[in-house]
């Protein structure tokens, strides 16, 4: 997925996004605001999605 995102120029990570590594209290704050109400196939909690931007925080 990453290299199909870099093939068509889109950012494959927060540090690609930013220009820098996410805070730990960016990514908490990102997290509770997308655990706030909405729907999705499985509900995610504001630790799962802390899991998925502390792993989008990576630069590899």
């Amino acid at each position: 997925m990453k290299a199909f995102y870099r093939s068509i120029g889109m950012p494959a990570s927060i540090p690609e996004l930013i220009g820098r590594k996410a805070t730990e209290a960016e990514l908490s704050e990102l997290a509770l605001k997308c655990s706030r109400g909405g729907s999705s196939v499985k509900p995610l909690t504001q630790a799962d999605v802390l899991k998925v931007y502390a792993m989008a925080n990576s630069a590899d």
